[in-house]
């Protein structure tokens, strides 16, 4: 038997839960909270300590208790860089701080509905818990903030959701290598590479992958992070992000969901701000030179493109000049 229940209309959504009883008395009965609006969803299954993001009745990507982890170290240091990328890379030759470990949400202690969200206590392994609070964000789009209780040992906080066996995953920002990061690790700052530039070359890094579909996942922090996009779990989007002593203030990512993968960004300009058209001289032709010797050279260049009749808008000044 299943019983649904409307607990109160908040504007565009509605929060509600749901109690299924079986006839099992060992199996305790499911409860679901959700929030609802515009056609998509967002369910935290209590007992399954499971989040499902849904567009009508179709799951589009679901967040378990590994999930929604704290990575935590014996002590917190200042003069320490938890950049989580070379964890999460498995750097050769890289010592993590002393006691690192990961420690994934096994219960929700608690979950209630405060002011049109739902707020749950988490317990996760080790003992240690924190407090997720999911609300709605905008159309489509709702903002999780994972905040550890007690942020004294907690270094890195990760956000991880399901990825599907045949779904490939666009966006986290310029990239050289392929469009598809789908077992790619990214960065979200410059890290040391054996490129020929000595680092990886994330030039515009961005917290935001997209997947086929018709959902992303947006972390809202400037802190050092890494997307590990089912790399290392074929079945797992992960994005883990450094605090050090500021892990108190938590970690907010949003998920958002669209009907085609491409309005994602819509969601995601939203929250973020929308793009200004370029400057006129910016979508004519440019003249770039690989490394600029000096400015006699650069001018040189400026009289060969006069010379020429080049209709160029703009020339690339390159390194190592200026």
């Amino acid at each position: 038997m299943t019983m649904a229940f409307r607990l109160r209309v908040f504007g565009a959504f509605v929060l509600s839960t749901t109690l299924s009883c079986g006839d099992d008395s060992l199996t305790p009965p499911s409860r679901v909270l959700s929030l609802d609006g515009d056609g998509y969803s967002i369910e935290l299954d209590v007992n399954a300590v499971t989040i499902s993001l849904k567009r009508g009745d179709e799951v589009l990507t679901t967040i378990d208790g590994e999930g929604l982890s704290l990575g935590t170290v014996d002590t917190i240091d200042d003069l320490v860089n938890y950049d989580p990328y070379p964890i999460v890379a498995q750097v050769e030759g890289y010592f993590p701080p002393a006691g690192a470990a990961f420690h994934g949400a096994v219960k929700v202690t608690s979950a209630t509905e405060q002011d049109g969200a739902i707020v749950a206590e988490l317990l996760h392994q080790g003992g240690s818990t924190s407090r997720l609070t999911i609300s709605v964000s905008g159309q489509g789009s709702f903002s999780l903030a994972l905040v550890p209780n007690d942020a004294s040992r907690v270094a890195w906080l990760r956000v991880g959701t399901s990825a599907a066996e045949a779904e490939a995953f666009y966006g986290l920002g310029e990239h050289f290598d392929d469009v598809n990061q789908r077992g790619k690790i990214r960065a979200m700052q410059m890290v040391v590479d054996s490129l020929e530039s000595a680092n990886n070359e994330a030039h515009v890094p961005v917290p935001l992958v997209i997947g086929t579909a018709g959902w992303g996942l947006f972390a809202e922090t400037s802190y050092t992070g890494v997307f590990d996009v089912a790399a290392t779990d074929e079945a797992r989007v992960s994005a883990t992000f450094g605090l050090g002593k500021d892990a108190a203030s938590g970690l907010t990512v949003h998920l958002l969901a669209a009907a085609h993968p491409l309005d994602v960004t819509q969601r995601y300009y939203e929250l973020t701000g929308y793009p200004r058209l370029p400057a006129p001289w910016a979508l004519g032709p440019l003249v770039w030179r690989n490394e600029n010797d000096d400015q006699a050279q650069v001018e040189a260049d400026l009289d060969t493109m006069r010379d020429l009749d080049l209709p160029a808008s703009g020339i690339w000044i390159d390194r190592p000049y200026a």
